[in-house]
């Protein structure tokens, strides 16, 4: 049985390989910068309880409470668990008839990822806001929100892909 090199490299780089199409390589990285920085801290930890661990919240989809916004948007897993967290949080605005201002949104967004954006807050209310007044409907809010936060990314990587 003979094992081709290049064959391999170039099974990992086509883009319907497993590993590219679910972003594993960037979870492995990001595992590997979250354990390195445990280490300085604790340098007895428990590598395999460690990794298992971090995949554990991943699956869950906690790995992105309080994290940077570079990481909660790099990838539609990333972001769907962001938009979920966010529901799963503060349903109770869903259930109630609230309407909420930009500011409040943002601050809302903010007590999850501290650098949220607010130019993507900003640019929800401008779509459904009246200018006579600057108030929304929270569900409306969320509506939209989740589709443009989670598409932005998907229909950036198109549009860069057809150029």
């Amino acid at each position: 049985m003979s094992f081709d090199t290049n064959e391999l490299i170039e099974s990992l780089s086509c883009e319907n390989n497993y590993i590219t199409r679910n972003h594993i390589i960037e979870y492995l990285n990001d595992s590997v910068e979250q354990l390195l920085e445990i280490k300085n801290i604790d340098p007895k930890v428990d590598v395999l309880e460690f990794f298992t661990e971090y995949f554990k919240t991943v699956l869950e989809g906690n790995h992105i409470l309080y994290r940077d916004f570079l990481f909660v948007s790099s990838t539609p897993y990333n972001r769907a668990c962001f938009v979920q967290k966010f529901l799963e949080l503060f349903f109770q605005l869903l259930s109630k008839d609230e309407k909420v201002n930009s500011f409040e949104m943002h601050s809302l967004l903010m007590l999850i990822c501290v650098n949220f954006p607010k130019n993507l807050v900003d640019k929800c209310f401008r779509i459904l806001s009246r200018d006579d007044n600057p108030k929304i409907w929270f569900k409306d809010f969320i509506y939209l929100f989740q589709f443009q936060f989670y598409y932005q990314g998907k229909i950036l990587d198109r549009i860069n892909a057809d150029l």
